[in-house]
């Protein structure tokens, strides 16, 4: 549903069907964020916006682990939080749970996020010029900041942040929901909450990764770049270790940090959405399951169904029908 009143918008959203390009339209507001389905299964997924002038605050749960991967908004600061999480993730290399903040400033880099199912991550979103006015110092360089830890400060920011979302989740079916106080005195005290909880972190110790972390970080840059470059290829764990000199034991611990998974388990991943990507893009009479799998080589087209199916909840020939039904009748994803 949706309400715009008096520079008030709150938008709920429900999603049934995997798609990184739609979750990269619905999810953190002008960022450029790239989705990965992660486990196995029928995804769904759940978010909510609400607007009040310049500042934005997104919310999302998700029933799939996911790797969020891209660029946050280029001309705000985005603050984020972890409302609730049944396990730890991973942003960055760096271990996320429960209660963790993290600033992004403009336009900054989200290498990695190892996002698991039922984590309702937040972002807050609005112009650095707020922010220093409520007393809030945000680095002008790209580098994101994580504070980990519990505080009774962070955890009191969740607290605010359920009930806000209550307030708005018990709204009638029909009923403009807006934003349930005047929008201007709602961003003050979220960005007050936010302000209190960082205040409370900054002096934390953070775990680090040692002397080699600007190290991992090219590392970890290399191997996204070559396995880009190379989805069409039958990648090989020895070629990684060849293009970042780096040892296999090394790869493994830097693919577990980054991605959650093994390199031959994110290889194997990376391709199969690299397929249901086109699929969701084409009509069958323009291509083939089968052709297109064999473009991002896949040589047995019995496996690919079957890995396809195992990952998505469906066979790739469903994913195609389903794609040429909706074209016709200008529905949405199931």
């Amino acid at each position: 549903m949706n309400a715009e009143s008096d520079g008030q918008l709150t938008r709920l959203l429900s999603l049934d069907s995997f798609s990184s390009e739609q979750l990269r339209e619905v999810a953190v507001k002008d960022s450029g964020l790239e989705h990965m389905q992660m486990s196995s299964g029928y995804f769904h997924g759940r978010l909510l916006r609400c607007q009040m002038g310049d500042v934005i605050l997104d919310t999302g749960i998700y029933s799939q682990d996911m790797l969020v991967m891209g660029a946050m908004a280029h001309d705000r600061v985005t603050l984020g939080y972890i409302l609730n999480a049944e396990r730890a993730g991973n942003l960055n290399g760096t271990r996320l749970d429960q209660f963790d903040l993290v600033v992004f400033p403009e336009a900054a880099a989200m290498d990695s996020y190892h996002l698991p199912a039922g984590t309702q991550w937040v972002s807050l979103q609005l112009p650095r010029e707020q922010l220093e006015s409520q007393g809030i110092a945000v680095a002008s360089s790209s580098g994101v900041e994580i504070f980990t830890g519990f505080n009774p400060a962070k955890r009191q920011l969740g607290d605010r942040l359920e009930t806000l979302f209550d307030e708005i989740s018990r709204q009638p079916d029909g009923v403009d929901p807006g934003c349930p106080v005047d929008a201007a005195m709602m961003a003050e005290a979220l960005i007050t909450e936010f302000q209190q909880a960082l205040d409370a972190v900054t002096g934390l110790d953070q775990k680090k990764f040692g002397l080699s972390s600007a190290a991992r970080l090219r590392v970890f840059h290399q191997v996204d770049e070559f396995i880009r470059d190379n989805l069409d290829q039958a990648i090989r764990i020895g070629e990684l270790c060849v293009e970042t000199g780096v040892s296999q034991r090394s790869l493994e611990y830097l693919f577990r940090d980054y991605f959650g998974v093994s390199p031959v388990r994110y290889l194997a991943m990376r391709r199969v959405h690299a397929v249901r990507e086109q699929l969701l893009k084409m009509r069958p009479e323009e291509t083939t399951v089968a052709s297109l799998a064999a473009a991002y080589g896949f040589r047995h087209p019995g496996r690919f169904a079957q890995a396809y199916r195992l990952q998505f909840g469906e066979f790739p020939s469903a994913t195609l029908a389903c794609v040429a039904s909706r074209s016709k009748t200008g529905g949405q994803p199931r």
